[in-house]
This record gives structure tokens, sequence and C-alpha cells, in this order.
């Protein structure tokens, strides 16, 4: 398993799923959305978590500490803004805007990680620290 395209191909699906929730938000019941929702947000969180496997493997930023720095403060918002939705009852004014907030801040970061934070871990780690991520992440995947 390439961990790079799982994690590409992980967000796309929480994404596919975020829009196609957002789509349908006036259409299905409420306990769908919710539902949705929380399946929606616990899968980003994970994939944080996936995503953080990478940094922790990282000995030296070796002049990459703003990339890394931006990575962290997008997830940090986007894990605040999760927070702030999960107050907030599914049918109240606002619940659907602040969703579409997480999903475009989370597509941005996707983007991010897509153009430049990927480039730079693969830089930053060696064969055998990609090999060990790519062990952890299939412990965490199929168990």
């Amino acid at each position: 398993m390439k961990v790079f395209n799982y994690l590409l191909e992980d967000s796309a699906h929480i994404l596919e799923q975020s829009e196609e929730t957002i789509e349908n938000f006036s259409e299905w019941t409420m306990d769908r959305i919710f539902e949705m929702t929380k399946k929606i947000l616990t899968a980003i969180k994970h994939h944080f978590e996936k995503e953080i496997i990478l940094v922790q493997n990282i000995k030296s930023s070796d002049g990459s500490k703003n990339i890394l720095d931006q990575a962290e403060r997008e997830r940090k918002t986007i894990l605040s803004k999760i927070d702030r939705i999960v107050m907030v009852h599914v049918d109240e004014p606002g619940f659907k805007q602040l969703l579409e907030s997480i999903v475009r801040d989370f597509q941005a970061h996707r983007s991010f990680c897509q153009d430049k934070l990927y480039s730079v871990v693969k830089r930053l780690l060696s064969k055998t620290d990609l090999d060990h991520i790519n062990e952890q992440l299939g412990q965490i995947i199929f168990s």
C-alpha cells in the first residue's frame, strides 16, 4: 500500500460523502443528515490521525518547518470547527453552513497536502521510514 495514494483516496471518499450530504440536505431526513455528518466528521478525524503518522516519523524538518506547521494549523482549524458543530443541533440555523465550511477547509487541506505537504514528506522520509509507515497504516486500516 502506498501511503500517499491511500491518503488521497481516503480524503476523496470523505469529500464525496460530504458533498452528497450537503447536496441532499433539504431532501434527506434530519436523522439521516445527522448520521452522515457523524460519519463524515469521524472519518475526517481518523484521516488526520493517519496523516499525523507521516509527520511523527520525520526526524528533521530540513527547512520545511513552515509547510509542516501550516498542515498542523489547518488540521487544528478543521478540528476546532468539528468541536463547534457538535454543539449545534442538525436542524438549527447555521448547521449546514458550518458543515459546508468544514468541507471547504478539508478540500483546501487535501489540495495543500497533494500539492505541497506530501512532496516535502517524501523528501524528508527514507524508504525504510515509508515502509514502516505503510506497515503502521496497514495495521490501523485492517484492524
